[in-house]
């Protein structure tokens, strides 16, 4: 093995350098979304790098490195470890980045979750949609905005009655547009990414109003990363039940993911704190107004993340009551319209208690300014092999 050739190192990655204790180490990463996380070399690491240039096996990398402190067995190991989180131009990884530059030529966007989430045949899908909302009675009260999870469907019952409360409340009478802000679990570009592509499920394809891209675009600057989009999982699982209930009616979406709020916790500001982003609020909010088409709003999040699964070392399960609790607030800010204080109140545990639906529930509520709403739905699901848990709500929101 050490005498075969190692594929060569990708041409396309990008390096930042940082200081933390004292140590200088080099940031590594990509921007096509092949490799999901960051990831910090120091310089002994970065010098091997430079060696694999798609000519040399493990033996001649170790003759170049000089470094009897790096045996045959760290090498590989390394090696293995850059060959599993796509560094290296290995067949898979160009297969992929083929993948990419025909989807970033396309107008559509794939579905990523058929044949795994659900059912890839449209009328099993189907009979499974059914299956999903019937968990759970159609509300009386008939909501222009929800809150609902992108938990996995095939978490359970609990889940399907989550997602059931909130997509058998909405108010799908004359709808002509549906906007959807969703988590972005893998890349984040901006407060806000755009996509002019269509997306596309087992159900058909439906389509993204460009017409309002357009008047939005005479407004604002608007900021479109298909990348964000591509292998996002958040929007499409919204997406795929507002096919079934609205049943092939012409009606047109906006998917927009929302970036990471990381910088607005870590200067402890909210977003309405931000000029660049109460200026788009403002702007898109007036582009509503001009474009005059009956309108529902979609947010798509999950609540707590916790256990081993996200890197705990506690069973979610001791955690229970304290995730509840914590939940209780969350949605308590959430139905006393007070966005700022559901925030904040993210940003005092975001390390641990890693709220994903945190930036889609806050921009809905600055989009809509609803006079009402309403707790539908909550779920804590745990997952016994991994000792690991999500809590979900769903929520109803009126003008």
């Amino acid at each position: 093995m050490i005498d075969q050739i190692i594929p060569k190192l990708r041409s396309d990655l990008k390096y930042n350098q940082i200081e933390q204790n004292g140590v200088i180490l080099f940031v590594v990463f990509d921007e096509i979304g092949l490799i999901q996380q960051p990831v910090a070399f120091h310089e002994t690491e970065l010098a091997i790098l430079k060696l694999i240039d798609g000519n040399s096996s493990i033996e001649i990398i170790l003759q170049n490195l000089n470094n009897p402190k790096i045996s045959t067995y760290d090498l590989i190991g390394f090696i293995n470890l850059l060959v599993q989180n796509n560094f290296l131009d290995t067949e898979d990884v160009l297969t992929a980045k083929e993948r990419i530059k025909n989807y970033l030529k396309s107008s559509i966007k794939e579905s990523v979750c058929n044949g795994s989430t659900y059912p890839n045949d449209p009328y099993e899908l189907k009979k499974y949609l059914n299956y999903m909302l019937n968990s759970s009675k159609k509300s009386d009260i008939k909501f222009d905005g929800i809150m609902a999870p992108h938990l996995d469907y095939r978490t359970g019952p609990n889940t399907h009655s989550t997602y059931a409360r909130a997509f058998n409340s909405l108010d799908t009478e004359d709808i002509e547009l549906i906007v959807l802000f969703g988590t972005a679990h893998y890349r984040s570009t901006n407060d806000f990414m755009f996509t002019k592509k269509n997306y596309k499920t087992p159900l058909g394809i439906i389509d993204t109003d460009k017409e309002f891209l357009n008047l939005l675009e005479a407004n604002c600057n608007i900021h479109y990363d298909d990348l964000a989009h591509i292998n996002e999982h958040s929007l499409e699982l919204h997406i795929v039940l507002l096919q079934h209930i609205f049943n092939n009616k012409k009606i047109k979406v906006l998917p927009i993911l929302t970036g990471t709020t990381y910088e607005y916790f870590k200067s402890n500001n909210s977003p309405n704190k931000n000029e660049e982003y109460l200026a788009f609020i403002d702007n898109f909010k007036n582009t509503l107004t001009q474009y005059n088409k009956k309108t529902l709003f979609l947010a798509s999040g999950d609540l707590c993340h916790i256990g081993q699964k996200f890197g705990d070392t506690e069973d979610a399960a001791i955690l229970e009551q304290d995730i509840k609790l914590f939940d209780d607030k969350l949605i308590n800010s959430i139905q006393n319209n007070n966005k700022d204080d559901f925030f904040q109140l993210v940003n005092t545990q975001f390390e641990s208690k890693r709220v994903c639906g945190t930036f889609p529930f806050y921009v809905i509520q600055d989009i809509m300014n609803p006079t009402q709403i309403d707790k539908l739905n909550y779920n804590f699901w745990y997952e016994k092999e991994t000792k690991s848990a999500v809590s979900i709500c769903s929520m109803g929101l009126k003008y």
